[in-house]
């Protein structure tokens, strides 16, 4: 039987009877029995591999193989059986326990050392106390074995007893035994030793690894006759190591430069991360060391080349070296362009990494390839492509222009999903650079329809922007534009009323623009058609809407307009409403300082996948600083604006919610201070008062009588308006 048949889920039950079939038969002899009898085996262990939990009742078929001869004499059964007690040893202890006799036997017998070693292994992963007091006074001399095998795997066995007893491995000084091993004149058992403390110390916050210079140098004397595994194990305890010099980090750093070149993406990872680490400790190190920058670069770029799991972990602790340490890698922007093959998550990450690379001096390139990108039959990449596009802008005010430019030449190809893109990120572009583009305001103005519409069907060619596939965040947008350069726009109380006709089915988020959009466009072009689109919006917003937050906001607009009744101009309320927006900015890309030094030393992981502390990925995880030393350098680095966001989110050049929010400042402190604690009536007064002046007259209503019919309710207000509007100062500083 081939082992992929063995890998086929089966009952308990199934295998007890192939069992029973073997014992009673007679014309089995002693080799076809054994032969059977590891068939069997085989597919125990596989279904416990498929996470079958109901082999645990063979528990007393596999204590009889392991105890029957030929079968105890037999290697391969014996080790499916070790793999098996690993597995549901602590869920059958009595079991356990008749065997352990024998096995301690074995053990502690001059036979095979492999056999010796599988055992010590199966008894060290039993969490039982019971097996591990049973096991700890053998361990002692099995750490002193004069086989390297069996040494090596008492190392890992101590840190497994640890964790079932610590107090026994105290009380048996088996840490101390570990620390001897480093000494030991087999660089596996040294590597093992190093790996089984570095465990150990990780889950103990009382203990620490210290690596000294002697340590050190004789770790890297030992590494190049390791094996991968063994390698790994020391480049990670390297970063134990305190250097009190500059020249003995430079010395590691020598060290271990030739293993950028390695094969294996794990000792790559490794070697970058002991790099990284040690570049602290180096007052410039790029001085030190030109051409390190370039083989850090290399090293990056050739894991690229390897299947798409390992170049998404090496994509994502370039990310992390470009945010932290950008010197330390001399990248061409070239080698991350997209190829056809590349998956969905290589390619977002690349571009992210095109996103920090580029600069005035390669914006012509990257943006011919970002252009190739938006125009993809590939959806998702096309958006992607627009809002890097429009996030360079931010990023590179002297490559604005050609980055509006180039938004412009995209939104002319008249494809929806582009146009609502574009629209998104030049509403960006204007927050961030006001005034200096309203010349192309009128041309994103002209494809209203296309970046608020679907794409039209066979069977529904009249697609409203209410269809799933509408881009509520371009709604959004192309409103917020209305609304904040209405003056500049041909037609713009018409064209808005257009594109909030279905007030009621929008999202929240384009419900509270609108309401402050059209309070914006009469304020700035009052006029009867603009009272009537207020009117109108507001109530909806009061009437017909149950989110609490939209009535508030829309009662707050109500108050606003009504508290000033002797200013025409409506001053106080522009002042209000029409305040100057914040200018929004990419410094909330950077990450914290104290987050960037503790994923530098977390390279390779998790966190470095996620960019978040390692706390937050791995809860009962050691969070790890820089050690003091006199050589420690630390330069200021800017810090995120908001730094909970920082601690919270993944940070994302090209996905950055920041340069991405729908409402402005102002406009959230605006909700929030029409809270209904203001008002000493309900929000029902407030609507019926406005439902009795808007239908007093056929005719289209003058705002002022609505402001008129409302200002009759001020009298029972708890606060003036002048009140309000130290309020949301106040709330603003």
């Amino acid at each position: 039987m081939s082992d992929a048949k063995c890998f086929t889920r089966l009952k308990a039950s199934e295998i007890k009877t192939e069992l029973e079939t073997l014992v009673e038969s007679k014309k089995a002899n002693g080799t076809h029995r054994l032969t059977v009898r590891r068939q069997i085996l085989k597919k125990i262990i596989a279904n416990i591999n498929l996470n079958n939990s109901d082999m645990v009742h063979l528990f007393p078929e596999v204590v009889d193989t392991v105890l029957t001869e030929p079968y105890a004499s037999d290697l391969a059964c014996k080790k499916m059986c070790y793999k098996y007690f690993e597995a549901f040893g602590a869920a059958r202890p009595e079991g356990t326990l008749m065997c352990l006799p024998s096995m301690l036997r074995e053990l502690t017998g001059t036979g095979d050392a492999y056999a010796r070693s599988l055992i010590l292994r199966c008894l060290a992963g039993i969490p039982l106390k019971q097996v591990a007091e049973l096991l700890a006074e053998p361990i002692r001399g099995l750490i002193s074995d004069e086989d390297p095998l069996v040494r090596k795997t008492a190392c890992f066995a101590i840190s497994k007893l640890y964790d079932c007893d610590a107090k026994l491995a105290a009380r048996h000084n088996l840490i101390g035994l570990l620390n001897d091993r480093l000494y030991d004149e087999n660089s596996h058992v040294v590597a093992s030793a190093l790996a089984s403390l570095s465990e150990i110390t990780e889950k103990n916050n009382t203990m620490k690894l210290v690596v000294n210079d002697s340590h050190a140098r004789n770790l890297l004397t030992v590494l190049h006759r390791c094996n991968e595994w063994s390698q790994c194990y020391i480049i990670s305890a390297l970063t134990a190591y305190v250097p009190q010099l500059a020249d003995d980090a430079l010395f590691v750093v020598e060290k271990l430069v030739p293993l950028l070149r390695h094969a294996n993406t794990a000792i790559v990872l490794n070697a970058l991360k002991c790099i990284i680490y040690l570049s602290n400790y180096v007052e410039d190190i790029t001085d030190a060391m030109p051409v390190l920058p370039k083989r850090l670069g290399n090293a990056m770029v050739s894991l690229i080349a390897k299947q798409p799991e390992l170049q998404f972990l090496a994509l994502r602790n370039v990310i992390l070296v470009l945010l932290s340490k950008p010197h330390l890698l001399d990248l061409d922007v070239k080698m991350f362009f997209c190829k056809y093959d590349d998956t969905l998550y290589v390619k977002d990450t690349k571009l992210e990494i095109i996103y920090l690379l580029a600069n005035a001096h390669n914006l012509k390139i990257v943006l011919k390839e970002l252009e190739e990108y938006a125009t993809e039959v590939d959806v998702t990449m096309a958006r992607k492509a627009v809002r890097a596009i429009g996030n360079l802008a931010i990023k590179l005010p002297r490559g604005a222009n050609a980055c509006v430019q180039l938004i412009l030449d995209l939104v002319a190809v008249d494809l929806p999903h582009i146009t609502q893109e574009a629209v998104v990120v030049f509403k960006n572009v204007l927050r961030k650079y006001p005034r200096e583009f309203d010349s192309a305001i009128q041309t994103f103005i002209k494809y209203t329809d296309l970046a608020v519409t679907a794409l039209p069907s066979d069977a529904n060619p009249f697609v409203n922007h209410h269809a799933p596939e509408a881009d509520p965040d371009a709604v959004a947008a192309i409103v917020w534009i209305l609304g904040q350069y209405c003056a500049t726009i041909d037609g713009a109380v018409t064209i808005l009323d257009r594109v909030t006709r279905d007030f009621l089915t929008d999202t929240i988020d384009v419900q509270l623009i609108t309401l402050t959009a059209v309070t914006k466009v009469f304020l700035q072009l009052p006029s009867k058609d603009s009272e009537a689109l207020l009117i109108a919006r507001l109530k909806l917003a009061t009437e017909e809407v149950d989110n609490p937050d939209l009535r508030e906001r829309g009662f707050f607009y109500w108050r606003l307009l009504s508290s000033f009744p002797q200013d025409a101009s409506y001053a106080n309320a522009k002042q209000i409403v029409m305040n100057k927006l914040p200018v929004i900015s990419t410094d909330s890309d950077k990450l914290d300082v104290a987050i960037l030094e503790e994923l530098e030393l977390n390279i390779g992981t998790l966190a470095s996948i996620y960019l978040k502390p390692v706390k937050q990925v791995f809860r009962l995880a050691r969070t790890r600083i820089l050690p003091q030393s006199a050589c420690l350098v630390r330069k200021p680095r800017p810090v995120a604006n908001d730094q909970h966001d920082a601690l919270t989110r993944k940070i994302s050049p090209i996905n950055n919610p920041d340069l991405r929010a729908n409402l402005e400042l102002h406009g959230s402190y605006a909700g929030r201070a029409g809270s209904r604690d203001d008002f000493s009536r309900s929000d029902d007064d407030f609507v019926e008062s406005f439902r009795e002046t808007s239908m007093s007259s056929s005719s289209s209503l003058g705002l002022n009588k609505g402001i008129a019919a409302i200002g009759n309710v001020n009298r029972s207000l708890t606060r003036t308006g002048s009140m309000i509007g130290r309020k949301l100062t106040l709330k603003k500083n």
